[in-house]
């Protein structure tokens, strides 16, 4: 009988502090999963994951709001990636203050990942999959 299936965790805040750790995130965030089950000797473990919610105050560390941006891709681009990891969106939750969810926002959240594990590991059809970009113009400025 297995007892462990998923690994369910939040990462990825104290990293927003500076843009090498940002850039490296992904890379770290990977090596970490394929640690993890190698240690526990579970090499199919799934890991569930919140993406970071949105920063919303402007802040005097230049760029840490733009750390958070690149954080939130790595995680999404490390479901795509890294088989058996999963990406919760976290966006439009609300804040309590100006990074943390509210505990409203929380209750939402563990819904939704209900649904995913639901989905994903019991084949139950709840969730829908949470939206994803296929691609991105960049169009410059007509002033």
């Amino acid at each position: 009988m297995e007892l462990l299936r998923l690994y369910c965790g939040i990462r990825g805040c104290a990293d927003t502090n500076s843009a090498d750790d940002a850039y490296t995130y992904e890379k770290r965030f990977s090596n970490i999963v394929y640690r993890m089950r190698e240690e526990i000797k579970l090499p199919e473990l799934n890991v569930f994951t919140f993406q970071l919610n949105r920063y919303i105050v402007y802040t005097c560390v230049r760029g840490r709001n733009k750390n958070w941006s690149i954080i939130r891709n790595a995680q999404r681009m490390a479901a795509r990636k890294v088989p058996g990891v999963y990406v919760l969106p976290t966006i439009d939750a609300v804040l309590s203050d100006m990074i943390h969810n509210s505990a409203s926002s929380n209750l939402v959240l563990g819904e939704r990942l209900a649904r995913q594990v639901l989905s994903i590991l019991y084949q139950k059809a709840i969730w829908k999959g949470a939206p994803d970009l296929e691609k991105a113009i960049w169009k410059e400025s007509k002033k």
